[in-house]
């Protein structure tokens, strides 16, 4: 059986290449007095790893050990074995001048690629010359063979790099310079072992290429460009004898033959490229361009070099030389029937203006726009897959390459205009973009508006603040075709064809991008509501859209300014179209007027001027909650962000600079999966310090006095939607308003709660919502009062804990306020403890269904208060309490287990587990 039948398995490169971390050791550590030393063990365990791929492995290192007289029972003679004479025993047995099969030499290979990873440095340089002479015959006589190739190139690479930097002999580059001209070879299987190889080599040497390796490292480099540029030159030149009809041009085997040699040079400079110098990068990119022919396949590959060139993180190419090849290669530029090769130069010129604006900026900046409108007639040709790939590598461009500074150029240059003077990058891209809504892009305008949208998201990260004239007249040129493409979508939609509309998804997102990335004023003035004159002119379907994006730079100002005074002209619109019958146009006009009420809540995301505008707009805030309408719930939410924004702002005494956006995860994907990344862009949010939010607290606050009573007035009769809502509205305002405003509107409700107990039998249903509605405000009121309030509170709540009577929801209620106070005021709990507790045991055989989980939530935490050890009672006296309130919450807990609300159980039996381990606790102190 011949050494071409075996296969084995691949063994592990990179601990070929870390030569089991022994650099520098010497021989001392390699062996001990008696018994097997470490790296024997595992040498022991790595052959019987590779045995199984390889028959008779086994046998042969026994044999080598035998050869050094190793003992059977692994004790060691009084010579100790060590690595570097089992690598001289297996160099000895390969340059005996015996006859061997390929089946030996295989084995004894094997053998030698497994041991060289022990034998440190030192020694290799040592031993260099004559085991560079061996590898050399072999390499030179084998290094075509599948079988053999493979440890050969796996232990002339442990020699090569673990003799650098002393490349004193010349027949160490010799070996270097075939495993490099197998890479060429016709072979996929060797080439890719060799290419691994001469990688591996050359990225070892190039990082001491500028220590003592020097010599090396240029020595590696020039024998890398001669090889390369040899192989492209040889298929040029055959190509070019083929097509002039020369006779005695090769035949087609050897140009086919020579393609598969530059396909294979063109896969090493890959992994090549940025390992190598700039000279030679610059020639062999020349060879490439000038005299690669125009296939597909090569091309390809050509491309994916160049673009592994300009992807790698490495300082070896200066930017003139980016900008010259990226030239260059437009004059390659493929044709769009190619595909593939299209997509990947495409790609390419993305990456290489990438690279050179990490290099250069100013000299990216200047020749970006020429590349951009290049690459944009990709969507010429009728290929989805090219213009898609075409969309991504130009948002790379806007990504990557357009700044602050470039729009800001931009603004300057429309503010100033200059006769003669050249579009700017940005307007050229514009311009550009602007063209594709023409009907011969017709099939890739959901690309162009991909585009579009990345390019808004770059402009919505500038500083706009000084540029808002100028920014309306930058986009007001792309605000009409895109307005004619919604209305397209509108028509669609309204013949029940919407789903035949293609670019549904890429207009809406288109606009949702355009609505962040710029204020609403800029946005009204590029695209007008036009709700004065005829429905069909009328851009109200710009409204949802603003809804759902505006983020930043709004203004409350603007809001009241605008909206509410369009609101109100609506509402006049409205009862003349009701008095004259026009009913269609009212519901028409009644749906726009909500929808201006429904942006109000993205207004008070993180808008400013507040202290300005909050009073313009109170009047109208104050009518539409009042009112509870549709737009009520709008209104309210609107009004719970702007309290709740501002006190966060104060509370955590950090500007307020709004949420993050980032751009889809599509937006940045090189092709074959290479990449895909996701570019955070933070939008220039108007900054609320802690400043501004107080003084926009003092101004709502101000409010308070007509606010408040509205806000208790509907509670009663609010829908159930806007409950929790109002509720939290109501908590914010009492947060931020003076004390004595909140102990007036305070004092006021306790006196209308306690006159609906005076109510007669008749009015009783009428007493028992009231007095439900006037319990959940005072809960409200509760962590915003002073402790002589809390008190007043108390009595006022505790005839609806102790009266058989009342009803079970004004019960609940009014225990919900007691939890409130337990809660929010401990120094209360602990100066009313005793009246507390007394209040707790007389009231256990009143509490309703409804009552219960809130009346052993307070219990638990009076226990909890009981057993702190704050309290001013002797230890006899809180033991006493504590445990009087924990017999009498037992017998509670262990009903309340039975109870159909899930909450209910869930709490009775944590409470059970907590008595359980206080009863223990107390046993163990008595015992």
């Amino acid at each position: 059986m011949d050494a071409d039948d075996y296969e084995h398995e691949e063994w592990d490169e990179a601990q070929a290449d870390e030569g089991w971390n022994v650099d520098g050791a010497d021989e001392g550590e390699w062996s001990s007095g008696g018994g097997n030393p470490p790296w024997l063990a595992r040498l022991r365990s790595t052959v019987e790893q590779h045995s199984a791929s390889v028959p008779n492995l086994q046998i042969y290192f026994s044999a080598v050990l035998e050869t050094l007289q190793l003992t059977e029972g692994g004790e060691y003679p009084s010579s100790a074995i060590t690595p570097t004479s089992l690598m001289a025993c297996l160099v000895t047995s390969l340059t005996d001048g015996k006859q061997k099969t390929l089946k030996d030499l295989f084995c004894l290979v094997h053998l030698l690629s497994l041991v060289l990873p022990l034998v440190t440095d030192a020694v290799l340089s040592v031993s260099a010359s004559h085991l560079g002479a061996v590898l050399f015959q072999l390499i030179q006589q084998y290094g075509t063979n599948h079988t053999l190739a493979k440890p050969l190139f796996t232990c002339a690479k442990r020699l090569l790099l673990g003799a650098l930097p002393q490349w004193n002999d010349d027949e160490l580059l010799q070996i270097f310079k075939l495993i490099l001209s197998v890479c060429f070879e016709s072979s996929n299987v060797l080439v890719k072992a060799a290419q691994r190889s001469v990688h591996s080599i050359m990225l070892s040497v190039n990082k001491v290429r500028k220590g003592p390796a020097a010599p090396v490292y240029r020595a590696l480099d020039e024998a890398v460009t001669v090889y390369c540029a040899t192989v492209l030159k040889k298929l040029s030149n055959i190509a070019t004898s083929s097509s002039a009809g020369d006779k005695s041009a090769p035949s087609g085997g050897a140009e086919h033959a020579a393609r598969k040699s530059a396909q294979a040079c063109l896969s090493l400079l890959t992994l090549l490229f940025p390992l190598l110098s700039q000279n030679s990068i610059s020639s062999l990119c020349l060879t490439i361009l000038e005299r690669l022919p125009s296939e597909p396949s090569l091309c390809l590959s050509a491309f994916t070099a160049i673009d592994r060139l300009f992807e790698a993180n490495t300082a070896n190419v200066r930017p003139v030389f980016v900008h010259k090849l990226i030239s260059a290669l437009a004059l390659q530029r493929p044709h769009h029937a190619d595909p593939e090769p299209s997509i990947a130069y495409t790609f390419l010129v993305s990456h290489g203006y990438a690279k050179l604006y990490a290099l250069d900026q100013q000299l990216c900046k200047r020749n970006i726009a020429s590349a951009f409108v290049q690459l944009f007639g990709n969507f010429q040709a009728v290929n989805p897959a090219l213009a898609y790939a075409t969309s991504l590598a130009l948002k790379d461009i806007v990504i990557g390459c357009i700044d602050q500074e470039m729009i800001v150029e931009s603004f300057t240059a429309i503010r100033n205009p200059m006769p003669g003077r050249l579009p700017s990058a940005v307007q050229t891209i514009m311009n550009t973009l602007i063209q594709g809504f023409e009907y011969q892009y017709q099939h890739a305008w959901g690309c162009v508006l991909s585009v579009l949208s990345t390019l808004f998201l770059s402009i919505g990260a500038a500083d706009q603040s000084m540029w808002q004239a100028e920014l309306a007249q930058f986009l007001k040129p792309v605000a009409l075709p895109m307005c004619e493409l919604k209305l397209q979508q509108l028509k669609a939609a309204a013949a029940a064809d919407g789903d035949k509309f293609p670019f549904n998804q890429a207009v809406n997102k288109s606009f949702a991008c355009l609505i962040r990335s710029i204020s609403p004023q800029v946005l009204l003035e590029i695209i007008p509501l036009n709700l004065g004159g005829d429905s069909s002119e009328a851009r109200d379907w710009l409204l949802p859209l603003m809804k759902d994006n505006v983020s930043a730079h709004s203004s409350l100002m603007f809001f009241a300014a605008y909206f509410v005074r369009v609101y109100g002209q609506l509402e006049e619109r409205i009862a003349e179209y009701a008095d004259n019958g026009m009913m269609t146009s009212a519901r028409w006009l009644r749906g726009v007027a909500n929808n201006i009420w429904e942006l109000f809540p993205s207004f008070c995301n993180h808008p400013s001027e507040v202290v300005t505008g909050f009073p313009r707009l109170a009047e109208g805030l104050h009518k539409c909650i009042s009112e509870l309408g549709e737009t009520s719930l709008a209104a309210v939410l609107g009004l719970q962000r702007l309290i709740e924004t501002n006190s966060h702002v104060v509370e955590n005494d950090v500007a307020f600079m709004g949420s993050m956006q980032e751009f889809p995860p599509t937006l940045v994907a090189w092709t074959k999966g290479k990449r895909n990344l996701v570019v955070p862009m933070p939008f220039n949010f108007v900054q609320v310090t802690p400043a501004e939010a107080r003084a926009n607290l003092e101004c709502i606050a101000s409010f308070a006095p007509n606010f408040l009573p509205t806000l208790f007035n509907i509670l009663g009769a609010a829908p159930q939607v806007l409950i929790s809502p109002l509720h939290r509205v109501l908590s914010g305002f009492l947060s931020v308003t003076p004390t004595k405003v909140v102990t007036g509107q305070f004092t006021a409700v306790v006196q209308k709660l306690l006159g609906c107990t005076k109510k007669t039998e008749r009015e009783k249903p009428e007493s028992i919502a009231q007095s439900q509605m006037f319990l959940s405000v005072l809960a409200d009121f509760v962590p915003h009062l002073k402790l002589k309030s809390v008190r007043t509170l108390l009595r006022a709540i505790t005839p609806f804990l102790t009266e058989q009577q009342i009803d079970d929801g004004v019960q609940k209620k009014a225990y919900t306020v007691l939890e409130q106070i337990v809660e929010h005021h401990p120094n209360f709990v602990l100066e009313n403890i005793d009246m507390l507790c007394e209040l707790l045991l007389q009231t256990a055989s009143l509490c309703r269904t409804l009552s219960k989980r809130r009346r052993l939530q307070v219990m638990g935490r009076l226990i909890a208060f009981l057993t702190s050890g704050e309290l001013t009672l002797n230890a006899k006296q809180r033991d006493l309490k504590a445990k009087l309130i924990r017999q009498a919450l037992l017998g509670e807990c262990i009903l309340c287990t039975r109870e159909h609300n899930k909450k209910t159980r869930e709490i009775a039996i944590s409470l059970l587990i907590e008595l359980a381990n206080a009863f223990v606790l107390e046993d163990s102190d008595q015992g």
